[in-house]
């Protein structure tokens, strides 16, 4: 009885993975490269989330993980933000506005507080 319960979900796993594969065929040939994750339909996303699917899974099943774009993340570092503040201090000879410093959003977010702390 557990076996025929384990291959019914089974089943259900497959079918599900099908429709985010298949999703995936329909970005990449709409698209002409191969699709990101965030290209995929909504549906699709919540599958693979609710399934714990790596990415790079799909990627693999579909042949593309050596070929698929990759993301880097440029973060800059709270001393480099600093640095950088400090610098365009000297030049200005005042302190300077979040208009005149071009990294003011990734600054202010470094350095949000997350709430007071008791």
């Amino acid at each position: 009885m557990k076996d025929d319960k384990t291959m019914e979900q089974n089943n259900i796993n497959d079918s599900f993975l099908n429709s985010v594969l298949a999703d995936y065929d329909k970005v990449k040939k709409q698209k002409h490269h191969i699709p990101r994750r965030y290209e995929l339909s909504q549906s699709s996303i919540r599958i693979l989330q609710k399934m714990d699917i790596p990415w790079s899974f799909v990627l693999e099943v579909k042949g593309d993980i050596d070929n698929a774009p990759t993301f880097t993340k440029r973060r800059v570092t709270r001393e480099k933000v600093i640095k950088d503040v400090q610098e365009l201090y000297q030049k200005l000879g005042y302190p300077p506005h979040p208009n005149q410093y071009k990294g003011y959003p990734g600054a202010r977010s470094r350095f949000k507080r997350a709430g007071p702390t008791q």
